[in-house]
């Protein structure tokens, strides 16, 4: 069991907003000191140029220093992947443990393994153009439930349309592989899958599990970032992280 004494902190990267991370931060609260934040752009986050995964990336960063901690466990979900690999490849002394939910290295539409389901990340990107309202509220059957109306409502507030497709349009139609962020980070790595996933491929996730093969790995059957289960697995992951360190530190 953690003692309070060496509680982790955790930093959960957004795809968009904190507010996706609502149904599973209060579990992780119970045993963490968590934290959190909006991608620049969204909510009251000032900057509305260069939104892309460089642009959170850079805001996670400023978060873990404004909360002045030295290390800390940054996770991630979905599209919010691209922005935590960045930040752990940038500061990777920061970073005691990277869990990445909706593993993958990055995203695909076409040939022969695909890594996302191709019509519905391009009905995403057009959705978000012509119908803003619609798409959010598709987000419910995007994710099999896990963003309910509640939610949906609360990014709606948080996020303007032009925003949103710069976002889209950067994230959803990146070409950028993460792995050599992952290889410049080189720490401990937690690869997660969602099981009959409707968006993510397992194509993607077999391909981030063979190029990191040290990495633990496991299978949720919820979207990780509403998962009571992946809240348990991060836990064990943190547990066993920490006990290394502490036992490197008392070997010297």
């Amino acid at each position: 069991m953690i003692r309070a004494v060496t509680r982790p902190r955790i930093l959960l990267v957004p795809e968009l907003s904190e507010v996706l991370w609502g149904r599973i931060e209060p579990l992780l609260s119970e045993w963490a000191e968590v934290a959190t934040y909006d991608a620049p752009g969204v909510g009251t986050q000032q900057g509305t140029e260069g939104l892309d995964a460089e642009a959170i990336a850079k805001r996670g960063l400023a978060e873990i220093d404004r909360r002045g901690w030295d290390r800390c466990f940054v996770v991630a979900d979905g599209y919010a992947l691209e922005p935590a690999a960045r930040l752990a490849g940038t500061r990777s002394n920061a970073v005691q443990g990277l869990a990445l939910g909706h593993a993958h290295l990055a995203i695909r539409r076409e040939g022969p393994e695909p890594t996302v389901n191709a019509e519905l990340a391009g009905a995403i990107q057009q959705m978000v153009k012509v119908d803003f309202r619609s798409f959010v509220r598709a987000l419910t059957q995007l994710t099999q439930g896990a963003v309910d109306d509640e939610l949906a409502d609360r990014l709606m507030e948080r996020l303007d349309q032009r925003v949103a497709v710069e976002y889209a349009r950067a994230l959803v139609g990146s070409r950028v592989s993460i792995a050599p962020f992952l290889k410049r980070y080189g720490g401990p790595l937690l690869l997660v899958e969602h099981e009959d996933c409707l968006f993510w491929t397992d194509s993607g996730y077999e391909e981030a599990t063979a190029a990191f093969p040290e990495a633990e790995t496991a299978s949720v059957a919820d979207t990780p970032s509403t998962s009571p289960d992946f809240v348990k697995r991060l836990r064990l992951f943190c547990e066993r992280v920490a006990d290394e360190d502490e036992r490197g530190a008392a070997n010297g």
